[in-house]
């Protein structure tokens, strides 16, 4: 779910209220919980017993060999954009730093994706979902690699 105020944000730029959209480089976190629809992050958390938790880097403006995800059209007429292994070395994988040091297990039940690598702006969020799309939680064991496989990752807009 888009969070509010990057809504707003976005339509501005679609109906020329301004021309620039001020998130050059986007970071996506895990969440043991749903954020609020207006960004708020009271009743989600980002793994606190992983002792070496990081946000990913998921791309940076004008910074080809740092984009995970591709852009295209959808069979389904929506914009859709995916962690895909393109040209140029960019693997697809989305990987987190290994679980160490922490209480384990943690359960993964949302992503979130943020304007920085800590702290910054909740942009949109979702719920991690299984191959049928049942909404479904991941458990984080000490060290595991957490990851996100080409293709397993999907943004949809309609």
């Amino acid at each position: 779910m888009l969070v509010q105020s990057e809504a707003v944000n976005i339509l501005k730029v679609l109906l020329g209220k301004t021309n620039t959209y001020s998130h050059t480089t986007i970071y996506i976190g895990l969440l043991s919980g749903s954020p609020y629809v207006d960004g708020s992050m009271t009743s989600s958390t980002e793994p606190t017993g992983y002792g070496n938790y990081a946000r990913v880097q998921l791309g940076y403006y004008n910074n080809t060999s740092a984009q995970i995800m591709i852009v295209s059209i959808n069979s389904t007429g929506g914009a859709i954009a995916q962690n895909l292994a393109v040209d140029g070395g960019v693997s697809g994988y989305i990987l987190f730093p290994e679980a160490k040091d922490g209480a384990y297990p943690n359960a993964i039940t949302h992503f979130g994706l943020f304007t920085a690598s800590s702290g910054g702006t909740p942009i949109l969020y979702g719920n991690i979902v299984d191959d049928d799309g049942v909404a479904t939680s991941v458990t984080v064991a000490q060290n595991t690699v957490p990851l996100i496989r080409p293709g397993n990752f999907t943004i949809t807009l309609k």
